[in-house]
């Protein structure tokens, strides 16, 4: 806008002052997929091996068999907020399908727990409320700062590349699939990751 400034005798300056209210919303920092690795091997359930070929140690298991906890992992979804307070949604394309058979050969879903903040991988044709159900749970624990826990809850079919019943090849090929992130701001600033 346009402002006159006047002095005592009468004297006149006239200028400009540009205000800029940037809109800095939420932006994704590298084009790179966050990726995460749970192993099954920690659930101690029927269907599981621990430590076999293939098997990733969670950080800090520097011994095989000592029954870490390996089906959980925590992390932080990589962003920069902008200058407004975000909120996240996870999903799954696909319908959300996600690829993934539990060891009966029912396939995994996924569905948003809006109320929960949380991904809920569950049976096919199942309540995902129900945790009999539930496959695995992904929970936003902070929006602001993207950090999650992502925690397998029963093991899933994976492919048997030698045929032998019982083997212990169960993590080659690792199976996995893709959680896409929505960031959106107060002011409707989205920025979408995977």
């Amino acid at each position: 806008f346009q402002y006159t400034l006047r002095d005592a005798d009468g004297d006149e300056a006239t200028s400009t002052l540009a205000i800029d209210v940037e809109n800095t919303g939420p932006t994704i920092p590298t084009a790179e997929p966050l990726g995460i690795i749970v192993d099954e091997g920690g659930l101690d359930q029927p269907g599981t091996i621990r430590d076999g070929i293939g098997d990733v140690l969670s950080p800090g298991d520097a011994s095989a068999g000592d029954g870490v906890d390996d089906g959980k992992v925590s992390g932080a979804i990589p962003f920069n907020a902008g200058g407004n307070p975000v909120t996240i949604e996870l999903a799954v394309g696909n319908g959300g399908d996600t690829g993934l058979k539990t060891l009966n050969g029912d396939r995994i879903f996924a569905a948003w727990d809006a109320e929960q903040q949380r991904l809920v991988g569950y049976i096919e044709s199942t309540n995902p409320g129900d945790p009999a159900n539930q496959v695995f749970l992904m929970q936003i624990t902070d929006e602001q700062s993207g950090q999650f826990t992502f925690t397998l809850l029963q093991p899933i079919e994976h492919p048997d590349i030698d045929g032998q019943e019982n083997g212990d090849n169960e993590n080659i090929p690792d199976s996995y699939f893709y959680v896409d992130v929505q960031i959106e701001d107060q002011d409707c600033d989205v920025a979408y990751t995977q």
